[in-house]
């Protein structure tokens, strides 16, 4: 047996004998995956809207 074996047509993370991911498996991911960026464009929205408050407040007292 060779060292050089090809190990490229084994599904890479899942393992060789895994089966694929069934749809609920997948719309799952998805719904994971997009419920991660929401979280994240919310936080910016939430940074972004103390900082103008902070602005303002410096205007305010100037």
């Amino acid at each position: 047996i060779s060292t050089m074996e090809s190990t490229s047509l084994k599904p890479h993370g899942r393992g060789y004998m895994a089966k694929p991911p069934s749809g609920s498996e997948r719309l799952h991911s998805q719904i994971q995956r997009q419920n991660a960026e929401l979280t994240l464009e919310v936080h910016d929205l939430r940074r972004q809207i103390v900082e103008q408050q902070a602005e303002r407040q410096r205007e305010r007292e100037e």
